[in-house]
């Protein structure tokens, strides 16, 4: 196994994002650091790690390019430089060191061929602690690690989806060519969502802005429309659009703004309003 990893950073907080990508970097072959932030800006965030020139690439194009296209790009470098995996992270997600060693081992060892991506647990989940491995139905990019080998096969990430999404449709369009996501129950991902915090009602908000809240929206649409076999109706409004909808009135700001939004995204995602959506090349050229 050759593991190349990614991190992508938007406006990163420097301090804490070079904490977090000390907890994998002894652990991975190679660190791709994509900088989606603008070029105006980016002499100011950009990371600064000593002693590692020759472990770590530095991508970007100066503008922000979104999820997908920064991860289809080091897919790409990874698989032209030979790594067999591909770790893609957040700038805000972070792993206990011993466990991370225990998830790349696990990948290492594991023999199926027919698993494409590798996930960690997030806070909260109800697994079977007895079992160190999960079939899901989709898991979220952060903290995974793709089988580059199989990704050949599936094909690249939706760059139009640009910043949510992207996971889901992903992992729902390997479940429907016949390839698995599975849970290394063994090692904890530590993930922010939004600006989350504890509403005075007792649950949890994220407070996303108006236009993540409509990319939630239109791009899970999109998904159930995609494939509506394996992701259902349901499944793409419960959280997305009614339970959104309820903390944004009861404990979030720009509550208008944030409804016409989920409209919209409603609309478009119905009318598969989105550029470019039945042009995009999901194949990697081999």
């Amino acid at each position: 196994m050759k593991l190349a990893a990614i991190v992508v950073t938007y406006y990163p907080d420097l301090n804490e994002t070079i904490l977090f990508i000390d907890k994998y970097l002894n652990s991975v072959d190679h660190l791709i650091i994509w900088q989606n932030t603008p070029a105006k800006d980016s002499s100011n965030y950009k990371i600064e790690i000593t002693g590692y020139d020759n472990r770590i690439t530095f991508m970007g194009t100066g503008n922000n390019e979104g999820i997908g296209y920064a991860l289809n790009r080091a897919i790409e470098w990874s698989i032209e430089n030979n790594f067999t995996h591909l770790l893609t992270m957040d700038q805000d997600s972070c792993f206990d060191k011993n466990e991370f060693i225990a998830f790349r081992k696990f990948v290492n060892d594991s023999n199926k061929n027919d698993i494409v991506i590798f996930s960690p647990v997030l806070p909260g989940m109800l697994i079977d602690s007895k079992s160190e491995i999960m079939d899901v139905k989709f898991s979220i990019t952060s903290g995974s690690i793709l089988n580059l080998f199989l990704t050949k096969k599936i094909g690249l990430f939706r760059e139009d989806f640009f910043i949510d999404a992207i996971d889901t449709e992903y992992s729902i369009r390997s479940l429907s060519m016949g390839y698995r996501t599975v849970l290394f129950t063994k090692c904890l991902l530590l993930q922010k969502f939004g600006d989350a915090r504890k509403t005075k009602f007792g649950f949890m908000s994220t407070d996303y802005s108006a236009f993540r809240t409509y990319h939630m929206v239109r791009n899970h649409i999109i998904v159930w429309k995609l494939f509506p076999k394996h992701f259902s109706f349901f499944e793409a409004s419960k959280i997305y659009i009614f339970q959104r909808i309820i903390k944004i009135i009861l404990a979030e700001s720009n509550k208008w703004i944030k409804i016409k939004s989920i409209l919209k995204g409603i609309k478009d995602g119905l009318a598969n309003n989105i550029l470019s959506i039945d042009k995009v090349n999901l194949r990697i050229n081999e």
